[in-house]
């Protein structure tokens, strides 16, 4: 016990700078040492969850088979939670501890459900306000031979149809659909009609990264080319510190909802899904924001990834740094217009 009152105030001690223990101290430690770490942390995230949602969490450590379908590598002990937060949520070893547990109990769909009715009137799915019998959005082929786009486009549809830039059309189904993160991977027949799929980063994107992306924001009278609007990332959070989007100033608007969101190296940072509500707003505070708009960070996407199996292998784009020209030129192929009825 002496030995690890001791490690515990040398971990504490050496990140006093950052205020915070990281993913790198637990997983440099054993046994009790990084039970006590994961402890200490998740205790920290759940008070900050119940004093936003302003209720307390029944289950301190919620199974994960509600938000990754198949793939459940937790059975709710501490121990196979604190394998569960190291192996999904610490992206990096600077990542903090406490920041990965609240992205955990963030992604629990009754936590969700609560703060999606608390923030919805301020942040809305990029859709068409009209009601229509059709939705139009985004979407873009990943290596396994899915398409990727909004969960939201989809939603209440049964059919799907994807648009090449060239005009051809390839039908497509729900493959699997994660609504807690408003994510979809759509299905094709024949994946060799799909045009190259676009590489994932690996990695995660900073506050002040220059990204962009390519959709089609209103097809049906903006018209059917893609449009490019590129921006910066101006916060690794978004609204209300949600940890698992960025806040960002790329110009989005109806139709972009699940378009890529690319680094300067022409890799898939985050999928483009809703904006600031700039009239409740301004109807509120008298101040008209501009260019508020979230994307879902990537590491979401490669969850429900690796929960379908791959049925099909298409060719990828390589990675390639350039200007947003260049790459747009090299990607805006691989952007399909979607189209559910």
């Amino acid at each position: 016990m002496k030995k690890l009152i001791i490690l515990l105030f040398t971990l504490y001690a050496s990140n006093s700078t950052a205020g915070v223990i990281t993913c790198g101290d637990a997983m440099s430690v054993k046994g009790d040492a990084r039970m006590a770490l994961h402890h200490s942390a998740q205790k920290r995230a759940q008070r900050a969850v119940e004093d936003f949602t302003g209720k307390t969490l029944t289950v301190p450590y919620p199974s994960m088979k509600a938000c990754f379908g198949n793939k459940c590598e937790s059975d709710g002990t501490p121990e196979s939670t604190a394998s569960f937060v190291d192996i999904y949520w610490c992206e990096t070893n600077s990542t903090p501890l406490h920041s990965a547990y609240y992205s955990l109990y963030s992604s629990s769909k009754l936590w969700f459900d609560k703060r999606y009715a608390h923030t919805q009137t301020i942040r809305k799915p990029i859709r068409r306000k009209n009601v229509s019998s059709v939705s139009l959005g985004t979407g873009w082929p990943v290596a396994g031979g899915f398409v990727v786009t909004n969960h939201h486009v989809v939603a209440g549809h049964k059919k799907i149809v994807l648009i090449r830039q060239d005009g051809v059309k390839i039908s497509g189904s729900v493959a699997m659909d994660d609504v807690t993160n408003d994510l979809v991977l759509i299905r094709v027949k024949d994946a060799r009609q799909l045009p190259p799929a676009l590489p994932l980063a690996t990695g995660v994107a900073h506050a002040g990264a220059r990204v962009f992306t390519i959709g089609y924001p209103h097809p049906d009278f903006m018209g059917s080319e893609p449009k490019v609007t590129d921006g910066l990332i101006s916060a690794v959070t978004g609204l209300g510190n949600d940890p698992r989007t960025y806040q960002i100033s790329v110009p989005i608007q109806a139709g972009n909802s699940g378009g890529p969101l690319l680094n300067m190296k022409g890799e898939v940072v985050g999928i483009t899904a809703s904006k600031l509500s700039a009239s409740k707003i301004f109807k509120w505070t008298g101040d008209l924001p501009q260019n508020v708009n979230y994307a879902i960070k990537i590491g979401y996407l490669t969850m429900l990834l690796s929960s379908v199996p791959s049925k099909h292998h298409i060719q990828v784009l390589p990675t390639l740094a350039g200007n947003v020209e260049q790459l747009a030129a090299r990607i805006e192929k691989s952007v399909l217009i979607v189209v559910a009825e």
